[in-house]
This record gives C-alpha cells, sequence and structure tokens, in this order.
C-alpha cells in the first residue's frame, strides 16, 4: 500500500469501479438529499441521522476499494478505518457524526440540536470527510 490512508490503488478517491461501491455512493447520495429536505428546525433529528449515514456510505465505498469488502458493523468500520491510518481528526469528524445520530435517535436531543447545530455539523466534519475520501461533488456540501 503506497500510503497509509489510501487504498491498494494509489488514490484515496471514492470511485464508482464496483457494483457495491456504486450501491454505497447512490445510497450516500439518496441520504444527502433526504438531509437536505430535513434540516430545518422541525427535523433536525433525522436530519442529523440521514448526514450520519451519508457520511457512512462515503466511507464503506471507500473500504470496498481500499480491502475488497464493506464492513458489517460501526465497530468493525471503526477498526478498519484505524487499521487504514485515516488521520485522526478525519476519524473524530466521523465520530462527531455518529454521536449527533445517536444523540438524535436515543435521547433527549432538543436543547443540543437545532439547524444551527446541523449546519456546523454539515460544513465541519461532514465536510472534512468529503475531502478526505474525495466524495463526488453530488454529496460534498457547497
Amino acid at each position: 500500500m503506497p500510503s497509509a490512508v489510501r487504498p491498494p490503488s494509489g488514490s484515496k478517491q471514492v470511485s464508482p469501479s464496483g457494483g457495491s461501491q456504486l450501491k454505497h455512493l447512490d445510497q450516500a447520495r439518496r441520504n444527502y438529499r433526504v438531509y437536505s429536505l430535513l434540516r430545518d428546525d422541525d427535523f433536525v433529528d433525522w436530519a442529523a441521522t440521514a448526514l450520519f449515514y451519508t457520511a457512512m456510505h462515503v466511507v464503506e465505498a471507500w473500504l470496498e476499494e481500499a480491502l475488497g469488502t464493506t464492513s458489517g458493523s460501526h465497530d468493525s468500520r471503526a477498526m478498519r478505518m484505524n487499521r487504514l491510518g485515516v488521520p485522526r481528526r478525519v476519524f473524530q469528524a466521523y465520530d462527531a457524526l455518529r454521536r449527533a445520530s445517536e444523540l438524535a435517535r436515543y435521547r433527549d436531543w432538543t436543547a443540543l440540536l437545532d439547524a444551527d447545530r446541523i449546519a456546523s455539523l454539515c460544513n465541519g466534519p461532514y465536510r472534512l470527510i468529503c475531502e478526505h475520501f474525495e466524495a463526488p461533488d453530488a454529496i460534498t456540501p457547497d
């Protein structure tokens, strides 16, 4: 492997070369559209969840390219990201999105999540993930 953060092809770009990669990138596009529709104050809980799952599918597409397989669980994905040398700041960005999604789904999120916080998650951690893995423009914030 030429670099710890790059798949064996020598490129970290998420490219739609395999069937599983295409499925993950298609699901990422669908999830990002859902996020875009739900990001106002009335649906920030679902927007946080959609944004996390968009990022998850970007990572899964990259893992498919890097390893020829995807993860079966969040823990497995985290271990693979670590093993492939994903920079700490990128992993922390991914983890921030995961925690926001879990907060929205399993806890009282109303005092902690609002449209501004969701926008900052999109323009901060999510953007970093898109830039690092060179996600397609259709799912990268403007």
